[in-house]
């Protein structure tokens, strides 16, 4: 708490104290900021630190230095908004003149418009109080309930007058307190307001109301009314008016510092002014806003700001911290600073001045000074004139006082040395002139003898015993290698005094020679563009294009650190200096700050809006900077021991695949949610993020990984990531923060993503893919071997047609044989002269050979009909041989008789038997049929007999049989393969036996 009133005391005593000159750093935002419209008319900063600016078209959110801008078709109510506060639930409220009240919820905007209960649609001013907004209206109050959204209108303020519009509230003790712009002051209860208006003061013309402590002001026409609460509230006059303008708004940054944003309407009196005691404080010296219409003021106590909103040039941030400090002079170009003797000189384009700090008296030589001491000393009889012919630099005495350019400041011997375009004035500690040397020099100096030291940039150094007469010692460049030119710094360090040359690099001056670092002397680099000597001993050397080096100048001389020059921000190094262990190194881009390896950047984010330096000089613990339009003064210990904060990151926008994200995922314009997590496909994001309060955003650099084992990104100030085709997995991102402005180094998790696995590396998937794939190459498989079997079919077809055309043909040899022994038996009955067995025998055979006709043609015929045919066939031949053979037929009874067998494979066997089994009279010839299943594919049929039986070689023992040889091909043709399809035997009776294997079809 001490901190903070300390800070604020220093802070009005340097804010508010007219005599000092100093002032606060600036930034004016316009439209061309990004700033919705420069007609502001409300400003509010939230509790998350956040700037909200309402303006006559839209309304703009600040945060990190970017306007975010919302308008009518985003779900604002209307355009204009004059009022803007928070409730308790952290929601904002925007009140707009003419189009009723809107709200955000972190998410999105809800328009309340002209809703049932709204008063009036010209909105003034808000007062949040517990959980409702009392609502100021052009005429009259209306209140929202935060919890139900309900408004609810308070007809009885209703008071229909062209001065009755609401200009500010404020709560005393148990009751709510609102004032009019010319209808006086009244009091609510807040608790149960229908009903409870009361009118307690007839004060009119009241602007803007503001309660400070126990106080209340009033803005009145062209001035201030001051009240206490007590007089205010029971009807009594102010006790004091003063000031000169009409007060709008006031920011109030303690108690004790209240700013006040006025616009005098149709007077020009209008700006910022302090409140002070009973009167305006006029600080527009110390702010330097330039808008007399100013209509808002609020203080950022997060970034030490205070913003001030004009009703014509948009707005303006004051940076309220003493770390930087700007001083006009003038507008003066700072050439040159000189803090000795106890004074403050300062060396500017249009002279030199000097402040006497033990007498507060500040000394002034103008241009016409340094003129008329030229010209005084010219006008000498015997005045020494050095020629450009002797080696020295050209000089112009003819120079004019508005053509004088001056080079720089030393002091030296009680005495301060000033060069320029018109020669080297030495001055005294009161500002008189003690010495005039014609002499042109850039760069001045002395040695460890305190002799004066002149450099010419194209020739070579004199260094001087005596000014009066002029008398020197020359080192020419032409009859000495090791002498500088184009010197750019001399630095005494020690015994040595050192020389940086824009040319030829390193040299330092023993006291009656020079020395050169090049050509392997210790240090190479030649283009030195400044040199700094630092307290104890060291040098800082900036080369045009290589590093910065610091080198050992007191002892032996050695390199003891380069600075990178790609870890210096800006290009061209204007000035170096030193304190403490620091470096400071100005570039045109700001002030880098190097420190134990890191650099620092300070720049107009931090208050440094004029960048052209133009000299540099540090005193006690204050850095002063001179540049074209005054200096600045940097504090350094509250700038370099400043304590880093903790730096917090939030993701602002996700673009997946350049889509989007659910605007539901985002709350307060931050991602809400701790992971991402995207399918598969959808790996390709575009991730902006951002710091949160934060007071230089600008100041940060990012670099990122995704996993803890990988390497980190290079570093870059863009706060996005763009990730490209992520595979599957989980990342947690990391961010690691640089601070240009502390030199520090954070880390923290951004957030985590996660990438789906693909469906088709699951361990479903990959089963099921497994099983679709044996399942295809079953098919496949099936496939394969149903077209091999097609054309095995094919072929087998092929076979077939072949096999049953040489069936057909070994019938066709059948059919006669049988047909030729028939014929034979008619041809004996016709002989003998037996019509009637002829006959019989001739109807028995044409029916037999009707179905030998048919058969012959078929493959496959049913078993009954086989069974039928050879008992037909056998009738004919006991007919025909006048032999009775008994014949038998066994047939298994598992089988059907509907099952098909090639037709005629039996009828050969048993015409054997007729013709060899028996010899004429054999009695009691006997045949037995079997028929059996041996498999679903074949049948058994064996055929015994008993009679005379076969020989040894299987063969019949009166004849060979070509019969059986037919069956045996037919059979083998049948089943597309040879084999012992037929078996001949001896009989159990002595007989013969033969065994058939017949192909069977079940149908």
């Amino acid at each position: 708490m001490s901190k903070i009133f300390i800070f604020f005391t220093i802070f009005a005593l340097i804010l508010f104290t007219p005599s000092v000159a100093q002032q606060y750093p600036v930034t004016h935002y316009t439209t061309l900021d990004g700033l919705a419209n420069n007609a502001v008319q409300a400003m509010y900063v939230d509790s998350r630190g956040l700037l909200w600016v309402g303006t006559e078209h839209g309304i703009s959110l600040k945060e990190n230095g970017t306007f975010k801008n919302f308008y009518e078709e985003d779900g604002l109510a209307f355009g204009s908004c004059w009022a803007i506060t928070e409730d308790q639930k952290g929601h904002m409220w925007f009140g707009s003149y003419g189009g009723g009240i809107s709200r955000f919820d972190g998410k999105r905007l809800t328009s309340f418009g002209s809703q049932i209960g709204l008063i009036d649609t010209r909105i003034r001013h808000f007062y949040p109080y517990q959980n409702k907004i009392f609502i100021g209206t052009e005429n009259g109050i209306s209140i929202i309930d935060i919890e139900t959204d309900q408004i609810t209108a308070l007809e009885e303020t209703v008071l229909d007058s062209p001065q009755s519009y609401v200009s500010g509230f404020f709560d005393h003790e148990e009751y709510l307190y609102y004032s009019t712009y010319g209808m006086g002051v009244y009091r609510l209860d807040p608790k149960a307001p229908e009903n409870s208006l009361f009118k307690v003061n007839d004060h009119a013309m009241i602007y803007a109301l503001e309660k400070v402590s126990d106080q209340i002001y009033t803005s009145n026409k062209g001035n201030l009314d001051q009240f206490d609460i007590e007089d205010l509230i029971k009807g009594k006059s102010p006790k004091f008016s003063f000031g000169q303008s009409i007060v709008w708004d006031f920011g109030i940054i303690n108690q004790e510092n209240i700013v006040l944003a006025t616009w005098g309407i149709y007077a020009n009196n209008g700006g910022i002014y302090r409140l002070g005691n009973q009167k305006f404080e006029d600080i527009s010296n110390k702010i330097p806003v330039d808008s007399k219409t100013l209509k808002s003021v609020v203080y950022s106590p997060n970034d030490q700001k205070l913003y001030l909103g004009s009703s014509k040039q948009g707005v303006y941030a004051i940076q309220l911290v003493d770390d930087v400090l700007y001083f006009p002079y003038e507008n003066k170009s700072v050439l040159g600073f000189c803090f000795e003797f106890g004074n403050e000189a300062i060396l500017h384009h249009k002279g030199f001045d000097i402040l006497q700090n033990n007498s507060e008296k500040a000394i002034f030589i103008k241009n016409e000074d340094f003129k008329n001491q030229a010209d005084k000393y010219l006008q000498q009889r015997n005045a020494y004139i050095p020629k450009h012919e002797d080696d020295f630099f050209e000089l112009k005495l003819d120079t004019s006082k508005d053509d004088i350019l001056y080079y720089e400041v030393h002091a030296h011997d009680e005495k301060y040395w000033i060069s320029s375009n018109l020669g080297l004035f030495v001055l005294n500690q009161n500002g008189d002139f003690l010495h005039y040397l014609p002499i042109h020099t850039y760069k001045i100096g002395f040695t460890n003898q305190g002799e004066l030291i002149e450099t010419n940039p194209y020739g070579g150094v004199r260094i001087y015993s005596s000014l009066e007469p002029l008398q020197y010692t020359y080192f020419g460049y032409k009859e000495d290698e090791t002498t500088p030119t184009m010197v750019t710094g001399i630095s005494k360090v020690h015994n040595k005094t050192f020389f940086a040359s824009v040319f030829e690099g390193l040299f330092h001056y023993d006291g009656t020679k020079f020395f050169s670092y090049q050509n392997g002397n210790g240090f190479e680099p030649s283009k030195i563009k400044e040199m700094n000597a630092t307290s104890d001993g060291k040098l800082i050397l900036a080369t045009e294009f290589d590093s910065i080096y610091v080198v050992e100048g007191a002892g032996d001389f050695e390199i003891l650190e380069k600075i990178p020059r790609e870890h210096i921000v800006g290009k061209t190094v204007v000035f170096l200096e030193s304190y403490e262990d620091y470096i400071f190194i100005g570039t045109e881009k700001g002030l880098n700050i190097h420190h134990n390896g890191y650099v620092r950047v300070l720049d107009d984010e931090q208050g440094l809006n004029h960048m052209i330096f133009l000299s540099a000089k540090v005193r006690e613990n204050k850095l002063y900077l001179g540049t074209t339009q005054g200096y600045y003064t940097l504090d350094l210990p509250r700038i370099l021991h400043s304590k880093p904060n903790k730096i917090h990151l939030a993701v602002s926008e996700v673009l997946v695949n350049q889509k989007p994200l659910d605007p539901d995922a985002y709350s307060w314009f931050a991602y809400n949610k701790s992971q991402i997590s995207t399918p598969f496909g959808n790996q390709t994001l575009l991730m902006k993020f951002k710091p949160v309060g934060y007071r230089y955003p600008d100041k940060l650099a990012y670099r990122y990984r995704l996993k803890p084992t990988d390497e980190w990104s290079p570093y870059s100030t863009d706060a996005q990531l763009f990730l490209s085709y992520l595979p599957y997995g989980n990342f947690n991102i990391e961010v690691e923060v640089y601070d240009q402005f502390t030199g520090t180094l954070s880390t923290t998790q951004l957030i985590q993503l996660k990438i789906t696995r693909p469906f088709y590396y699951s361990p479903i998937f990959i089963f099921a893919f497994l099983a679709l794939v044996l399942y295809f190459s079953f098919l496949l498989y099936k496939e394969r071997i149903r077209r091999l079997r097609d054309k095995e079919a094919i072929t087998q077809g092929l076979r077939r047609q072949s096999a049953e055309t040489k069936l057909e043909a070994l019938q066709s040899q059948m059919n006669p044989h049988f047909i030729f022994n028939a014929l034979t038996s008619i041809q004996l009955y016709i002989v003998k002269g037996d019509s009637k067995n002829a006959t019989s025998f001739i109807q028995r055979f044409t029916s037999l050979i009707r179905k030998t006709l048919n058969n012959s043609s078929e493959l496959y015929i049913p078993i009954k009909e086989e069974v039928n045919y050879l008992q037909d066939y056998i009738a004919i031949e006991n007919q025909r041989r006048l032999e009775k053979i008994s014949f038998t037929f066994d047939v298994e009874s598992d089988i059907d008789l509907s099952w098909q067998v090639p037709p005629m494979l039996i009828q050969p066997v048993i015409e054997n038997i007729f013709m060899h089994a028996f010899v004429s009279n054999f009695p009691g010839g006997e045949v037995l049929i079997i028929l059996k299943i041996m498999d679903e594919k074949r049948l058994s049929c064996t055929v015994e007999d008993n009679g005379v039986g076969i020989n040894q070689k299987g063969k019949f023992k009166n004849n060979n049989s070509k019969g059986l040889d037919l069956v045996k091909r037919r059979i083998a043709l049948l089943f597309e393969e040879e084999g012992d399809y037929l078996q001949i035997g001896t009989a159990s009776q002595g007989g013969t036996k033969v065994t058939i294997t017949i192909p069977l079809k079940k149908i």
